[in-house]
């Protein structure tokens, strides 16, 4: 029967608002394995609950897989027939977000985990597989429909771990295989009514180069299929396997690393898979078939269990006449929820995708639009109810969410159980959630583990109870069922024969089990005599067990709860475990130990702490992880291996950021800072600087020779150097307060060193035990020597000189003094005293309308203002186009021979008083004076009486 419930019903044991009248026509359930699940229907408007029936209205119909809800989409009424159109409730989640999560090494049942708990708000489905691999996925700003099933993004589900979608109102299966093979045939004149083939014949592959990661391959390159001969040809493809990764090169110490030989033999058997169980080297078909399901018929009612087909079997087809002999799995079906029968069957050996069938997705997101439009303009009521629906969600009805999926898995909503079993229910305890009493005789294990699955730590503090009273309400509604009892096994069932039932219970000396698709099973939840519970969600209070073992991948990983503690095993090897101590240990491939986390006691003082080690020859590394490479970066490592970067020590890869104070270098020992890094503060001026501080000294130091050499220092008495001090902005400063002027040395903007201070300045040598003064600036107009000032053959010039000559004879001194000296004739071979002019001539000719000519030796660097005059031999234009200190260049309109006149002139600067030219050698000029050199004596010296002071000869 078809029923109606409110859009936010979340109780479907009652009938809800109705059930609809037999005047539902032209109904039918469409799925595709990993497509579309929907469900159509015609009603009359003024049947009973026709005006009912509103979109977001949620219909529960039979189908092939029990009773499912659908939400409506989009009802139309036209001359009074309600056109109903609806999704299964599953697509519910299309309304949710993921905003960012990556899932990285994760079976399949880990990655939906983790797929849940990163949705935008909480939602009611719960999810499960079955696959073991292993895989890696980011999943960003997408529903979680698309997450799972749109195979044009790389990153979905199926395409990373694959699988074949089973949906169950709200809990979603992805299973490695969905459906089994329970020997049905479609045979021609029997129950096969007609059939529609399409084979793609470009689809098989038959020889596959599998491709390891970083490139790896076989040494045969190649794993062929045995249907290859097949084909006219071989038919080669390609297919990486990146998380095959051999131990070998720079990933020798990869820990997911395998040895060569092992990731040679796993590439193989992936490759084999691939033919073996995928069926690659097989072309792609599709075969539509119309048949009458023997179990609806009258002659084979009675064996409706041996006749019965669901999504994902594999059926046999028979038609002698076309030579038609194929098995194939069941991909697609239209079903009558109202006759309960299927009206078609779609068989094909590939498994379609959501979005290969005119994206789906798209469309349904354009219909839910179309739907909210709808519901704004005529449907207030309903919208309004489903905004207090989502304003009301709390943790309580998030854990009767999960808990009615998980029943409705394990039970197959035992509505059917008969109120006289009551001492029966108490035994079914896995089943309805309930093993916290589970062979006591198990109580006296070491450890008590407080929930089996991790995530029952996040469904709240009454778990239990909701899971208690969920059972309680399934069994006390669970009226119609029968009971068979045989010698040797007791059936309760939903009809009063065994081979048309398909919900079954079963008990018999071997155990106890439920089914949902009759007699013959599969028996998805049971308990079995040789201890075994079979149950895809279990909820317990307490359990008690000396060894609690859980696989987690398709390789035979396991972990292991055992009394000494909990142990993780990959292929068979420890590789990690929690022990009872509370240290968690780390294992390499080898079992060998690597290093802890935990609880650790030190002997020195009896003080327990939390530490992390390492075993010698390993490494401690903090890591970030990065996306664009998939690695993970080191940030701080402790390494103990000169392999890794030649010297072990303590490595930083990122800026230290040191909220203390200190960083203190001492021997922990002496019970006192000797050597550390500060940071100071200044209270004065609130500024903050760095310290390195000591009480003996700091030296610093140079690498040479294999040794270290101190060059410089700091200790008690001075700052020294054994190397050149190179200041290469400022100066050196004298004063305390670090003003230049007031005592210092530096070097300015031009060049030149300046010598500054605010009080004497004495130039001094040192022979033997005693210091001599040589020259003295007492004031800022006067420079005294105490010693003889030789010129070694150089001239004084443009000197005010004021002489005093001592007669040791005389009884008294006389002095002289040099006035401003009077012009004098000059030699013809003598410079002039002003204004100087220096020629120089040349020839030259442009090539390409261009020629450099480079200046004397004796001219360059004097100026660049100089003068070039240019005659040119021949027609044409010609000019100096650039100037520089060095040479000048020429360029011509055409190619010219010309000869060229350089001309400088330089002027002597005017001055009142002599001064003493520089004491530094500068360089010498073409203007400089050439005479030969004379030493001036006092015999030179002439004093004339009439023009008061003495005439100055020159040298």
């Amino acid at each position: 029967m078809i029923k109606l419930y409110k859009p936010d019903e979340t109780d479907f044991l009652h009938n809800g608002i109705g059930i609809l009248s037999d005047a539902v026509h032209e109904a039918t359930v469409q799925e595709d394995l990993n497509g579309v699940y929907v469900l159509s229907f015609k009603y009359p408007l003024f049947s009973p609950h026709g005006l009912d029936i509103k979109g977001q209205s949620l219909i529960q119909v039979p189908t092939p897989d029990g009773d499912q809800l659908f939400r409506v989409a989009n009802p139309s009424a036209s001359m009074g027939i309600l056109s109903v159109f609806c999704y299964h409730v599953f697509y519910d989640l299309i309304d949710n977000f993921l905003e960012d999560t990556n899932i990285v090494g994760k079976t399949g049942i880990g990655a939906l985990t983790q797929l849940k708990g990163a949705l935008q708000y909480p939602s009611r489905f719960n999810f499960f597989s079955d696959i073991g691999k292993m895989n890696n996925a980011r999943l960003v700003r997408m529903n979680p429909v698309e997450a799972l099933l749109d195979t044009s993004k790389d990153n979905c589900f199926l395409n990373r771990w694959g699988g074949e979608l089973k949906r169950d109102n709200f809990l979603v299966n992805i299973l490695e295989k969905r459906g089994m093979d329970r020997g049905v045939k479609i045979q021609h004149k029997k129950n096969l009514l007609g059939y529609e083939a399409s084979v793609d014949w470009q689809s098989p592959i038959t020889k596959i180069m599998p491709i390891g990661f970083d490139g790896l391959l076989l040494p045969e390159k190649y794993v062929t299929s045995a249907n290859v001969d097949k084909y006219i040809n071989p038919k080669i493809k390609t297919v990486a396997f990146e998380n095959v990764k051999a131990a070998i090169g720079e990933y020798a110490d990869d820990e997911d690393a395998i040895p060569l030989k092992d990731a040679y033999e796993l590439l193989r058997q992936k490759a084999r898979a691939m033919f073996e169980i995928d069926r690659v080297d097989q072309p792609l078909a599709s075969y539509k078939v119309s048949f009458q399901e023997l179990s609806q018929t009258e002659e084979y009612k009675n064996f409706a269990v041996l006749q019965s087909v669901y999504m994902g079997d594999t059926v046999t087809v028979q038609h002698d006449e076309d030579g038609i002999y194929i098995q194939a799995k069941v991909i697609s079906y239209k079903y009558d929820p109202v006759k309960e029968r299927y009206i078609d069957i779609t068989l094909g050996n590939f498994k379609d995708s959501f979005t290969s069938k005119t994206n789906k997705i798209d469309k349904i997101q354009d219909e839910v639009l179309n739907i909210t439009t709808d519901i704004n303009v005529g449907l207030s009521d309903a919208d309004k109810r489903l905004n207090q629906l989502k304003d009301g969600l709390d943790t309580t009805n998030s854990n009767l969410n999960t808990t009615n999926g998980n029943l409705d898995t394990t039970n197959g909503k035992v509505n059917d159980l008969e109120t006289n079993l009551d001492e029966t229910n108490s035994n079914l305890n896995t089943t309805n959630g309930k093993v916290n009493d589970l062979e006591t005789g198990l109580g006296t294990a070491n450890d008590r583990i407080d929930g089996v699955e991790g995530q029952i730590q996040d469904l709240g503090p009454n778990i239990l109870e909701q899971a208690r009273q969920n059972a309680t309400d399934l069994i006390n509604s669970g009226f119609g069922s029968y009971v068979r009892v045989y010698p040797d096994r007791i059936l309760i069932m939903d009809t009063n024969n065994e081979m048309t039932a398909k919900k079954v219970w079963q008990w018999n000396v071997n155990g106890l089990g439920y089914s949902s698709t009759g007699v013959n099973g599969p028996y998805g939840v049971a308990i079995t005599k040789d201890g075994s519970i079979v149950a895809d969600f279990i909820k317990t209070g307490t359990l008690d067990a000396g060894m609690v073992r859980t696989g987690f991948n398709e390789y035979g990983n396991t972990i292991k709860m055992m009394p000494e503690g909990l142990q993780s095993q990959v292929n068979g090897v420890k590789r990690m475990e929690l022990n009872n101590l509370g240290q968690l240990m780390i294992y390499d491939a080898d079992a060998t130990r690597i290093g802890s986390l935990g609880y650790q006691y030190r002997v020195s003082d009896n003080s327990k702490g939390v530490t992390m080690n390492i075993t010698p020859g390993r490494y401690l590394s903090f890591s970030v992880y990065n996306p664009t490479t998939d690695l993970h970066d080191p940030n701080f490592e402790i390494v103990d291996t000169t392999t890794t970067y030649g010297t072990r020590g303590i490595f930083a890869w990122r800026d230290m950021w040191m909220n203390a104070r200190q960083l203190v270098l001492s021997d922990a020992n002496l019970g006192a800072k000797k050597n550390y890094i500060q940071e100071l503060l200044f209270t004065g001026s609130n500024t903050k600087r760095l310290g390195l501080i000591s009480d003996t000294g700091i030296d610093f130091l140079l690498r040479e020779n294999n040794a270290n050499t101190a060059w410089a220092g700091l200790n008690s008495t001075s700052f020294y150097t054994y190397k050149p001090l190179h200041v290469y902005s400022g100066g050196i400063s004298f004063n305390e307060d670090g003003t230049y002027l007031k005592g210092g040395i530096r070097k300015d903007a031009t060049n030149k060193l300046l010598i500054s201070n605010e009080g004497k300045t004495q130039f001094m040598y040192k022979e033997g035990d005693t210091s001599y003064v040589l020259i003295e600036l007492s004031t800022w107009d006067r420079i005294n020597f105490w010693k003889t000032l030789d010129m070694n053959g150089y001239s004084i010039i443009n000197a005010d000189i004021r002489s005093t000559l001592t007669n040791v004879n005389a009884a008294s001194l006389s002095t002289y003094s040099l006035d401003t000296p009077e012009p004098i004739e000059k030699e013809m071979f003598a410079p002039l005293n002003s204004n100087e002019t220096y020629t120089h001539v040349g020839n030259g000719s442009t090539v390409d309308g261009y020629t450099r000519i480079d200046l004397p030796d004796f001219l360059q660097y004097e100026t660049e203002n100089y003068h070039v005059f240019l005659s040119k031999y021949g027609r044409g234009d010609i000019w100096v186009s650039n100037r520089t200190e060095t040479y000048f260049t020429v360029e011509s309109d055409r190619d010219i021979d010309f000869s060229y006149e350089i001309k400088i002139v330089k002027k002597e600067p005017e001055v009142s008083k002599f001064g003493f030219r520089a004491a530094t050698k500068r360089k010498p000029s073409i203007f400089d004076r050439h005479t030969e050199e004379k030493v001036l004596t006092e015999s030179d010296i002439e004093t004339v009486n009439n023009e008061g002071g003495l005439k100055q000869y020159e040298n």
